[in-house]
């Protein structure tokens, strides 16, 4: 074979590489050329053994480190690839994540410079740097999106750029710290989108055993398609990978979404786990049960998935519930309840009620008094031991009873009245307020949530 200047190899290098690409570099002054068609087959074979995965060619006689892959000619270094020149005509430019196998890291001097028909340029994860006057001149680009990586942007990089929207995938802070060389007004002047996550709801209100996905909004827009998720108390809410809401128990858990690829990005949202059994917030004891719950005066069942509002409630319960009201306070005075353990989780309540004159226990001939903790606790019952909690005060009794079924000759009568005119208890639609009926779960909460409003005066 012999030295001469390369004059048709190029087309045909081009036919005998049609699925690939390859590079049109300066043609050196001299380079073997084939002559006889054994020779030209031996250039078409070395050619294609050269071709790469991806469909990018090298060429025989240029730099090995040289490349072209659709418009973009390449180089590669040991930090990643650089792009030296970009020939395309597109609008929207979404420069690739990896050339070769190598992620993309610099664009580089000069290699977009002048292309007047980009409108919009994307530059990926990766990318630290953006050389000298790589877009300058591109009057049409008026969109850039830039990654966290970037690092620095050189001279001149954005000169005579078009007025432009920046979405940044970081915070302020971290824009901030972005080296930003001379004459790049057009990317001082922009209008910066940095990096967001919120939800289209303030908070989630959820039931027990029911799920809910939430929907996240991101700047840029792609970011809700790459968080994490996590709950803060996962007893009583979880969430999965696709951010869907479990309610466990009830309660409250702040549930956050972090940008997976920078976790200064973050937003939350409170979710308020409601009771299964409770979340018709049409039902009369709907606020009394969790204004009674939030403020730790009641609880529910089977680890706080249900409350069971229609429920009997026993005498531990209430006065468990009465103690908490007031505060948790201790008693001085012994329990002499035989029925009543001093490792009963009660104990402290039943103490707290006998050394306020709360409770005296049933009475009997033949021992003594026992409190009967496991007992239904009546409604008459119940008045009473809120009459004694308020004092004993002593109402003005009224001619007529203010309900069908009690009078002056019940031991609760009083206690009834008094809570009748203090708005703390109320009857049925029938007139009556049966006394000696068990007070379920549900009128026990309404009762001590009046009581707190009306007599404590308390914020409900």
């Amino acid at each position: 074979m012999k030295k001469r200047p390369v004059i048709g190899l190029l087309a045909l290098l081009t036919a005998v590489t049609a699925a690939g690409t390859y590079i049109r570099a300066e043609e050196p002054e001299t380079t073997e050329t084939p002559e006889t068609e054994e020779e030209i087959e031996e250039t078409v074979e070395s050619i294609e053994e050269t071709t790469s995965e991806e469909g990018d060619v090298e060429l025989p006689w240029i730099d090995d480190d040289e490349y072209v892959s659709g418009y973009y000619t390449y180089t590669l270094g040991s930090r990643g690839a650089v792009i030296e020149k970009y020939s395309g005509k597109e609008n929207t430019v979404t420069i690739p994540t990896k050339l070769r196998g190598k992620p993309v890291a610099v664009i580089g001097t000069r290699s977009f410079r002048n292309n007047t028909s980009i409108s919009e340029v994307k530059v990926p994860s990766g990318v630290t740097r953006i050389g000298a006057n790589a877009f300058e001149g591109c009057t049409s680009l008026n969109t850039l999106t830039i990654p966290l990586s970037l690092t620095e942007i050189s001279d001149s990089a954005f000169k005579d750029c078009g007025s432009m929207t920046v979405y940044y995938y970081g915070s302020e802070s971290q824009w901030n710290q972005i080296k930003i060389g001379n004459n790049n007004d057009p990317l001082e002047n922009a209008d910066i989108i940095f990096c967001s996550i919120s939800f289209t709801e303030d908070t989630i209100v959820l039931p027990t055993e029911e799920t809910h996905e939430v929907t996240a909004v991101s700047q840029p827009e792609d970011v809700k398609d790459h968080l994490v998720w996590s709950s803060s108390n996962e007893k009583v809410a979880v969430i999965d990978e696709n951010g869907t809401i479990t309610a466990k128990t009830y309660g409250t858990s702040v549930i956050t979404a972090a940008y997976a690829d920078n976790a200064e990005i973050t937003a939350d949202i409170t979710v308020k786990t409601l009771f299964y059994d409770v979340k018709d917030s049409t039902q009369s004891y709907y606020k009394p049960v969790y204004w009674g719950a939030d403020n730790g005066v009641v609880a529910g069942y089977d680890k706080g998935v249900y409350f069971g509002p229609d429920n009997d409630c026993t005498r531990a319960q209430f006065v468990t519930f009465l103690w908490r009201l007031a505060g948790r306070q201790t008693g001085d005075q012994d329990v002499s309840f035989p029925d009543v353990d001093p490792n009963e989780s009660y104990y402290r309540a039943v103490k707290w009620a006998v050394s306020e004159g709360i409770i005296v226990g049933y009475k009997h001939e033949d021992g003594p008094a026992t409190f009967e903790p496991n007992g239904t606790v009546t409604r008459g019952q119940v008045a009473t031991m809120l009459w004694r909690f308020a004092g004993r005060k002593t109402p003005e009794l009224p001619s007529t009873s203010p309900f069908s079924d009690i009078d002056a000759s019940n031991s609760s009568y009083r206690a009834v009245v008094w809570g009748q005119k203090a708005g703390v208890i109320k009857g049925y639609k029938d007139g009556t307020f049966q006394p000696d009926a068990s007070c379920l779960r549900q009128h026990i909460v309404t009762f001590l949530y009046r009581y707190a409003r009306d007599v404590m005066k308390k914020k409900v």
